[in-house]
């Protein structure tokens, strides 16, 4: 077909031009698009143009004629089942590009971590999942639609617990806050401890079908946790660091870059797994100290009460250099 157009004339530069432009308005809508529905519906109307050249190509009329109707009106179709796909395409058309690159730029990521370390203060359950190079378009229509700029404000908002988006997950796609209240699949891995809530379960299934990083923070304990590749680690202030540093090269990246950037996390020194982490030393002495106080109270004849402020427990060195004397 191609080479029966150039037979009309010989081929000059402003064919080129409008063969470029053409393939880049493609390529932009194909990367618009994947990891969507649009993506589904765009494969469906690829086979069915291959099936009217094939049905021309055999002389079947009524098959060729069928889906020549069909194309008629596929447009509507599109606008009708894709407003808000087609929505932000025309709004990404006006955004400047200088515009974007400073946005990219700002302390949007700074209010992220800010606020994942106010949830881990305050023993705030919080989940936030960063795309990686597999769209997560499925999972975000799952949830209520945001598409705002990241603030330690919204976030406090959304995982406040008596928010109803406070149990599912916030995904970020780029520099923006995509979607509140997603539901995620949770990993199917048995050999998960007991211990692990939905949080975390759910923040490994994402892990294991895509190519995205999870935050968790625990409600229970505070701590942070990272699931990458079907794995999830406790971080360190060090660890968190890290991380912070490869995703603000993330967020400031196009999409063809960021596979490079996620590579770049398994330099990060993450422990093994989250049985090998060792325990604090305070969980240490807390428990060491339980112990002993229990067979204190069984020699005494009776069973003292735990004491449920840890700060308020003898320490270990105390008590042990009280025993000596």
């Amino acid at each position: 077909m191609i080479s029966d157009i150039f037979q009309l004339r010989p081929l000059r530069p402003t064919d080129i031009l409008d063969i470029l432009i053409i393939w880049v308005v493609l390529y932009n809508l194909f990367r618009f698009i994947r990891g969507s529905r649009a993506l589904q519906m765009a494969f469906g109307l690829l086979a069915l143009f291959m099936t009217q050249i094939i049905a021309q190509r055999f002389n079947l009329v009524v098959v060729s004629e069928t889906i020549g109707s069909l194309f008629s009106i596929i447009p509507i179709a599109i606008i009708v089942l894709f407003q808000d796909e087609v929505r932000r395409v025309l709004a990404s058309i006006g955004t400047s590009p200088w515009a974007k690159a400073n946005m990219t730029e700002s302390t949007y990521l700074d209010r992220i971590f800010q606020a994942v370390h106010h949830f881990s203060q305050n023993r705030t359950g919080a989940l936030i999942v960063f795309e990686g190079h597999d769209g997560l378009k499925n999972y975000m229509d799952s949830g209520t639609q945001l598409d705002a700029l990241p603030s330690f404000e919204l976030l406090l908002d959304i995982f406040e617990p008596k928010s109803r988006l406070h149990d599912g997950a916030v995904i970020v796609s780029g520099s923006r806050l995509a979607s509140a209240g997603c539901v995620l699949p949770l990993s199917a891995n048995q050999a998960l401890p007991r211990t692990f809530g939905t949080r975390h379960r759910a923040a490994i299934g994402i892990t294991e079908e895509t190519d995205c990083l999870a935050l968790i923070v625990s409600e229970e304990t505070g701590r942070i946790s990272f699931a990458q590749d079907g794995e999830i680690h406790r971080l360190t202030e060090n660890t968190l660091s890290q991380i912070y540093q490869v995703y603000k090269g993330l967020m400031s990246s196009e999409d063809e870059q960021r596979s490079e950037i996620l590579a770049s996390l398994s330099r990060i020194k993450l422990p093994k797994s989250w049985e090998s982490v060792p325990k604090p030393v305070e969980e240490d002495e807390l428990e060491e100290n339980t112990k002993n106080t229990e067979q204190t109270g069984r020699r005494g004849g009776g069973r003292r009460k735990k004491n449920k402020n840890p700060k308020e427990i003898t320490p270990v060195s105390a008590k042990t250099s009280t025993q000596r004397k």
